[in-house]
C-alpha cells in the first residue's frame, strides 16, 4: 500500500498560501521549467527561446542561463525533480518516479498545458476549455487545513424538492478529489453518525478553519481508500464485484484510450461483429452504473445477474419518463 504523503500537497501551496509576490513568481518559474520538459527533451537555446516567448522579458542567453542553472538546483531542492544533461539535451531524469504519485503527475501534466496555453495566445479564441465550478476559495482554505490537521466548520446547502436547506458540519478533511469537473472533500464529521462524509465544495458556505486540530489515521491512504469505487460516492458494505461488459466496434477504442476504472482489463475473446470485452473488479455503485448508460446501446453488461438487473432497472426508470 502507498502511505498518504502529505507533503504531495505541498507542491500547490505555494501559488495559494505564500503571501510574497516574489516566491509565488519564483514557484510559476519553476513550475513553467518542469511543464516544458515534461515528456520533452531540450537544449538551453531551445529553453531560452521558450522563455522569450512565454515571459516577454528581453534578456540575453548568458543572464537566463544563470537563472537557468538556480532553478534547477531549486527544483531539485523543492520538488526532488532532477533535470540532468546528456547528448546535448536537457531532461527530466526521474519522471517516471514522480509519477507514481497521482497528484505530482497531474500538477506537472497541468503546466505542461498551461505552458501550451500560455503560449497561444493569440489562438485563445479557438480553445474552448470545460468550466470548473467549485470555488477556489474553499479549496484554497480546505488545502490549508489539511496541511496543519486543522478541523473545519462550514455550511452545507442541500436540496429537497424546491426548498433549499442549510446545515452546520465540523470536518476533519482527509483528501480533495476532483470528480466530473467538481471538487469533493472527504473526511470524518465527529458529530455525526456513519465514520467517514464527502461534500461537494460548490455548496460548501461561510467555511471556517478553526483553531482545532485532528489527528489524520495513521495508516490513511486516499488513493487506496477509493481504489476500489469509481467516483466519489463509497459503501463499505457495497461487495467487491466482477463486471463484465461488450463494447460495440464503434466505441471500443475509446474504452482502451480512456480506461473507464483502473482495474479494466480486455478479455481476449473473438467476435466476428467485432465487439469488445472488459472486465473490471470494483464496488459498483450509481456513479459507475450512469458512467455505462453514458454510452448507451453502445455497451451492454452481462455479468454478474445483480449487475445486469441493476441497469435494467435503471433503464426502465428512464423509459417511465417518456411513455
Amino acid at each position: 500500500m502507498q502511505q498518504f504523503n502529505l507533503s504531495d500537497y505541498l507542491l500547490i501551496l505555494p501559488f495559494i498560501f505564500n503571501t510574497n509576490t516574489m516566491a509565488k513568481i519564483l514557484a510559476s518559474n519553476h513550475l513553467w521549467l518542469i511543464g516544458i520538459l515534461w515528456n520533452n527533451k531540450m537544449s538551453l537555446s531551445a529553453i531560452y527561446e521558450s522563455w522569450r516567448i512565454h515571459s516577454h522579458e528581453i534578456i540575453r542567453e548568458d543572464i537566463f542561463a544563470r537563472k537557468f542553472y538556480r532553478w534547477k538546483k531549486e527544483i531539485k531542492e523543492y520538488y526532488n525533480v532532477e533535470i540532468e544533461f546528456s547528448a546535448g539535451l536537457y531532461h527530466i531524469a526521474n519522471q517516471s518516479e514522480i509519477e507514481k504519485s497521482s497528484l505530482k503527475k497531474w500538477l506537472f501534466d497541468t503546466a505542461s498545458v498551461y505552458n501550451d496555453l500560455f503560449d497561444s495566445i493569440s489562438i485563445k479564441d479557438r480553445i474552448l476549455p470545460e468550466n470548473v465550478p467549485s470555488g477556489n476559495a474553499n479549496l484554497t482554505k480546505i488545502i490549508g487545513a489539511m496541511k496543519d490537521n486543522q478541523v473545519i466548520h462550514f455550511g452545507y446547502k442541500k436540496y429537497s424538492g424546491n426548498t433549499e436547506q442549510t446545515e452546520e458540519y465540523n470536518l476533519h478533511p482527509y483528501c480533495i478529489k476532483l470528480f466530473e469537473k467538481r471538487w469533493y472533500v472527504m473526511g470524518k464529521c465527529p458529530t455525526r453518525k456513519g465514520d467517514k462524509r464527502t461534500f461537494s465544495l460548490d455548496m460548501i458556505q461561510d467555511i471556517d478553519v478553526t483553531s482545532k486540530t485532528f489527528k489524520l489515521p495513521k495508516n490513511f491512504d486516499a488513493e487506496y481508500y477509493y481504489k476500489d469505487f469509481y467516483g466519489i460516492v463509497t459503501g463499505d458494505n457495497d461487495p467487491l464485484t466482477e463486471i463484465k461488459i461488450k463494447v460495440d466496434a464503434k466505441r471500443a477504442n475509446y474504452f482502451r484510450a480512456l480506461p473507464l476504472h483502473h482495474s479494466q482489463k480486455e478479455l481476449l475473446e473473438q467476435d466476428d461483429k467485432g465487439y469488445a470485452y472488459f472486465i473490471y473488479e470494483l464496488r459498483p455503485g450509481n456513479d459507475f452504473y450512469q458512467a455505462l448508460l453514458h454510452h448507451g446501446p453502445l455497451v451492454e453488461v452481462l455479468a454478474p445477474e445483480s449487475a445486469r438487473n441493476k441497469m435494467k432497472e435503471m433503464i426502465r426508470e428512464m423509459a417511465e419518463k417518456y411513455k
